[in-house]
């Protein structure tokens, strides 16, 4: 008997593992190694939940230990292991834990209620009302190894002891004074599949008895039920949706998670990209590539629309209603012009920034190191920093470039924008609190470039990266924070399939300021 804590609570809610008769902690575990309670640490729409591990004696030898006892010990190691200090509590049990969690709630519920502690269950084939498999091996079990457990578990057709569970579970459901909500699923099959025609071990009329919406989880036998392979199974589904219900923040990371578990990430002031989702899609994938799913702002997409839409009146200029009628045929011709090119590059943009993202992160592999994580998030945060502004430029640029429209520019994004290729549109939205230089790179990576770039940043930065030494550490320099950043921008906008590997090794010819004058 013993509880374990897989991980602290953040958001003042724990979930409890309890497994069920003749089992372990190792109820859980896939046959491909997959652990649930692991699992969901690891997930991350639940980050912030405590996860707890609780073990009782329940094996083939356990003899008089009865589920009162597995009840008792359940009290004193959540009071002695400090979990009833949470805010929610979250039971997710298989089989028998289903009914020693049902049982601890009857008993606690005073407590329960003076510490305002809200409560969920979750419920994985759980014999609310027995099993006839228990009732058959019953008698086996009182001779030979006089288990106590499973003739609790006897079908409740005879077992007073479960008729009375039941009965005060619902009174206690039914009188609202402790907040409980459940989830009930029920296995699909037997657990040998050449007994295909044999009945569950626990048929669905006793383990979808209290909540709505009970779930058959298809194909699951009465232990894969509890043990997901993936966080694509549909029990980890299922219960990461439950602890939504309870837990606003676990609600607020189900909304910023896409459906293919890509990390929704935003832009909080119009422009910037969300270093902490960054840093999270960073830490889902442990060292593989992130799922970066970029959400981009209503604004940025209505000025899109809005292009595209003045784009149609300008072809139609000769309509009446155009915004464009009577305008001079040079003015038209040059906003077509530019249009079509600012809009293709807009598109191309937000079409590949995802994938872009990936492979910038696969490039930095040599950064891919815990200490330093938070270089490689910084630099896609910038990534995306930089597609999203470079799309808002074109857009504005070419409203700006007509007088008459220059009006509909939307007043949240013009001080980001206008006049944007000046230094200061860069050193607002990056936060950059000195002049900006210019380093002219010959070659990248080892990789000797094309022509000569330019890539901007904080001078005293860019000035150090050009003096730097080879060995030093690239943390804290201007290389890894900006001018990644910067390059995979100009081959997404270029459309090109150059590759690099990024390391330290940049070779820079010459730094000036944004005057022109050189510093370096």
């Amino acid at each position: 008997m013993k509880g374990t804590w897989l991980s602290q609570p953040q958001n003042g809610t724990v979930v409890i593992f309890v497994h069920g008769v003749m089992s372990d902690a190792e109820a859980w575990r896939n046959a491909n190694g997959t652990y649930w309670p692991s699992l969901l640490t690891q997930d991350p729409r639940t980050r912030g939940v405590g996860v707890y591990i609780f073990e009782y004696e329940t094996g083939l030898f356990s003899g008089t230990y009865r589920i009162n006892d597995a009840v008792d010990a359940l009290t004193n190691h959540l009071r002695l292991d400090k979990v009833l200090t949470a805010q929610r509590l979250i039971f997710v049990c298989h089989s028998m834990g289903g009914i020693v969690a049902r049982r601890y709630l009857l008993r606690e519920e005073r407590d329960l209620l003076e510490a305002k502690i809200e409560i969920g269950l979750f419920l994985a084939a759980s014999p609310s009302l027995g099993s006839e498999y228990a009732t058959l091996l019953s008698p086996l079990s009182s001779v030979l190894f006089r288990h106590a457990q499973i003739d609790i578990l006897r079908s409740s057709a005879m077992n007073a002891w479960l008729l009375d569970l039941d009965h005060d579970f619902k009174t206690l459901l039914n009188a609202k004074r402790l907040k409980i909500i459940g989830k009930e699923l029920f296995e699909d099959k037997f657990i040998a599949k050449k007994f295909f025609l044999m009945r569950t071990v626990v048929d669905p009329i006793s383990a979808a008895r209290y909540f709505p919406e009970p779930y058959r989880v298809p194909l699951s036998t009465h232990f894969t039920i509890a043990t997901p392979e993936d966080r694509n199974a549909i029990q980890h589904r299922l219960l990461v949706e439950f602890l939504g219900k309870l837990d606003p923040y676990v609600q607020a990371d189900i909304e910023a998670v896409g459906k293919d578990g890509r990390i929704k990430v935003g832009f909080p002031d119009g422009v910037r990209a969300d270093v902490v989702k960054c840093q999270l899609a960073l830490k889902e994938v442990e060292g593989q590539l992130p799922g970066v799913l970029s959400v981009w702002p209503e604004s940025t997409l209505a000025l899109e629309k809005l292009v595209a839409g003045l784009l149609v009146e300008a072809a139609e200029h000769e309509n009446p209603t155009s915004r464009f009628h009577g305008q001079p045929t040079e003015t038209i011709r040059a906003f077509l012009d530019s249009g079509y090119g600012s809009t293709k590059n807009v598109a191309r943009i937000r079409a590949g920034v995802d994938k872009r993202a990936e492979l910038m992160v696969a490039r930095m592999q040599g950064y891919w190191l815990p200490v330093l994580d938070n270089i490689v998030a910084r630099s896609l945060s910038n990534f995306l920093t930089l597609c999203h502004l470079s799309a808002l430029q074109d857009l504005s640029q070419l409203l700006a470039s007509i007088d008459f429209l220059r009006k509909l520019i939307p007043a949240d994004i013009e001080p980001w924008i206008y006049q944007s290729y000046s230094r200061d549109a860069y050193r607002q939205a990056f936060a950059i609190q000195q002049p900006l230089a210019y380093a002219k790179v010959d070659a990248l990576s080892g990789v000797t470039l094309d022509h000569y770039r330019f890539y901007w940043g904080p001078e005293s930065e860019v000035i150090e990266s050009a003096r730097r030494r080879d060995g030093d550490p690239v943390t804290g320099t201007w290389i890894d924070k900006y001018l990644y950043a910067q390059n995979e921008l100009q081959l997404l906008k270029g459309d090109s399939a150059e590759t690099f590997r990024y390391t330290e090794d940049v070779s820079i010819i010459k730094v000036t300021d944004s005057s022109g004058q050189e510093r370096f």
